[in-house]
């Protein structure tokens, strides 16, 4: 399950499950380190994120629609990491209250 976000527009329920599913990861995974990216995006120099087709890279938009690929940032690397991107969605999650 991909988390959509465009301009930060995850559900407090996919945050949740997209969390469990990181803390739960066992190794490495490019997917979910992307599935991670998307749903942390914080619009700034880019006004959009999205994952590619293929769910491997994300997708950054400026705003005068100028795209740049990218690598996920390393989310499942090791536990530490996973630790971290898990807490990171739950404090997201959080901050979106109770529905």
């Amino acid at each position: 399950m991909m988390v959509e976000n465009q301009n930060g527009a995850a559900t407090r329920d996919a945050l949740l499950a997209l969390a469990d599913r990181v803390q739960a990861a066992d190794r490495s995974d490019n997917r979910l380190d992307v599935e991670v990216d998307v749903a942390l995006f914080v619009p700034g120099a880019y006004a959009t994120i999205r994952a590619n087709a293929a769910g491997t890279k994300i997708i950054c938009t400026r705003p005068d629609g100028l795209e740049r690929t990218y690598w996920a940032f390393d989310y499942t690397r090791n536990a530490e990491n996973r630790g971290m991107a898990a807490n990171s969605l739950r404090a997201r999650a959080a901050m979106m209250g109770e529905g």
